[in-house]
């Protein structure tokens, strides 16, 4: 599955966004996830992310991969939402979250 996801993104850097600027690569926000470390047990620890793309100058490098408890995953997904635009990240992960939990990744924003 992997493969699908390189092939997406060689895509997504070969074509030109409609606006010009750049190609939708640098538009783009790419969030590779599993849902648990390991299903079978349903832990949230060691969790997978890739993220690619450059959400318009949103991600600093383009590319990464991060390894992560449930904490870590809320971060990921918070970070996804601020680059989309979000401004209150206050509700991510239900109730009973910590604040920190609730921070986008460090690292991640230019």
């Amino acid at each position: 599955m992997s493969s699908r996801l390189v092939e997406a993104i060689g895509q997504l850097k070969a074509t030109k966004a409609p606006d010009g600027s750049g190609t939708l690569f640098d538009q783009t926000y790419v969030l590779w996830a599993r849902e648990m470390g390991d299903a079978v047990v349903h832990a949230g620890t060691n969790m997978p992310f890739v993220v690619s793309g450059r959400a318009g100058g949103y991600l600093r490098n383009g590319n990464g991969y991060l390894s992560g408890n449930s904490a870590a995953h809320l971060q990921v997904l918070a970070s996804a939402a601020e680059a989309m635009g979000a401004t209150d990240l206050s509700t991510i992960g239900g109730p009973g979250k910590s604040a920190g939990d609730r921070t986008p990744f460090p690292g991640l924003k230019a």
